[in-house]
């Protein structure tokens, strides 16, 4: 298995294909025609769709990263005024989002969410965030915090984007996570580096933002515009 970051229209297409399988069996999404789990922040220049795929080029696990810009970030429908908090502190802010794994076994599961979770990490100190949002369900919040690091940035509330299923909204503070997790997974996260010319990818091409806006919604007037930006490094 590999990380790397969507390029192609089959990559989105796997990777959003993936995420509805996995929703529709969790219930938090009705049946869509298109069978496949889209939204207008997929194609945002400050967004990067992961996908872990096998030797044979499928895609079995995908996150996505949104990094904040003017279109704000996802998690602000419900979490809007937390959000804005951390701003207001001039916090460079991402969120991760659009998480789902489908392989078989618990040990190539958790092999394939270290890589994608690593991947994820490597590429938030790339472009210098301050501070990875994740919203996640309660019974998972004591993973996040005992293991990862996270700390809770707002309680429990109904989630309309997932058929009003329960979200914690989290918060990992980048500059301080190497104390909270501890010396040995810091390292096995942050060693060895990931060359930084895996970063360089551009978003979601405005052809594919297309093709995927008219085929979930059954139109491409959504503004979603995707010209090339490079991933913003902070001065």
């Amino acid at each position: 298995m590999r990380v790397r970051i969507a390029q192609r229209r089959n990559d989105f297409l796997q990777a959003f294909r993936l995420l509805y399988d996995a929703y529709l069996t969790r219930g938090y999404i009705a049946p869509h025609p298109a069978r496949i789990r889209f939204g207008p922040h997929y194609a945002y220049n400050s967004t990067r769709t992961l996908v872990v795929e096998t030797r044979a080029g499928n895609v079995v696990g995908t996150l996505s990263v949104v990094g904040d810009s003017h279109r704000g970030l996802p998690m602000e429908l419900v979490y809007g005024r937390e959000v804005a908090a951390l701003r207001s502190l001039r916090r460079r802010l991402a969120e991760a989002t659009g998480f789902a794994i489908r392989l078989p076994g618990q040990h190539r599961s958790a092999t394939a969410f270290f890589a994608l979770t690593r991947f994820l990490v490597q590429y938030c100190y790339w472009c210098r965030y301050d501070d990875l949002l994740i919203t996640v369900h309660p019974l998972q919040v004591p993973f996040y915090e005992q293991v990862l690091g996270f700390e809770v940035l707002a309680g429990c509330r109904p989630h309309p984007m997932v058929q009003g299923a329960p979200g914690v909204a989290l918060r990992l503070d980048l500059r301080t996570a190497h104390w909270r997790v501890g010396r040995y997974l810091s390292r096995r996260y942050l060693y060895p580096r990931i060359c930084p010319r895996n970063f360089l990818v551009p978003p979601m091409s405005e052809a594919d933002r297309r093709f995927f806006t008219a085929l979930y919604y059954g139109s491409v007037d959504q503004p979603t515009a995707a010209v090339y930006e490079p991933p913003q490094r902070a001065a």
